[in-house]
């Protein structure tokens, strides 16, 4: 069983920033040009361990205006200031998969947390069932995605609810 830890990116060393960002590029969906100085501006870290090996990370990134109303703009859902937080870079080790590990991970970054979007690749069914586990819903329509030519992006948000406040 995997343990899960949250931390502010200042809160963590550079050592385990340097591992977070390892464990993302070992994905193949985030380019690795600047990767480290975004990771140091997200508002909060996720690690998942079984034992002392890292199997699983996840952010909680505070992207700018503009990037957030052109996710929106494209999905043609929801209401991107409605939206502070995105959910991203979260990847779990092959040997890792199936043991709801992502799930932990989206929890425990999002609890509390009004309004979080994601943005997941239409083939990714995987995702798409621990975004709905945690309380996301797909809005808007697919898009083209820039970085992955013929595939499609779908948004899914998490809106702050009544039965959610803390």
């Amino acid at each position: 069983m995997a343990t899960t830890r949250v931390n502010t990116p200042a809160g963590c060393s550079p050592a385990e920033r340097d591992a977070f960002c390892a464990l993302v590029l070992t994905g193949g969906e985030v380019m690795a040009a600047g990767l480290a100085d975004r990771v140091r501006q997200a508002a909060f870290l996720a690690f998942a361990h079984e034992d002392e090996t890292l199997v699983g990370v996840a952010a909680l990134k505070k992207p700018h205006a503009g990037y957030r109303a052109d996710v929106f703009k494209k999905a043609q859902g929801g209401a991107a200031a409605d939206f502070p937080y995105e959910l991203g870079w979260a990847y779990v080790v092959p040997a890792a998969r199936g043991k709801r590990v992502s799930t932990s991970l989206v929890e425990a970054l999002c609890v509390g947390k009004a309004g979080v979007y994601a943005t997941s690749r239409a083939a990714n069914k995987a995702m798409h069932r621990t975004l709905r586990r945690a309380g996301f819903e797909s809005s808007g329509v697919p898009y083209a995605s820039q970085e992955h030519l013929g595939e499609e992006i779908l948004l899914f948000l998490r809106p702050m609810t009544e039965a959610r406040r803390p």
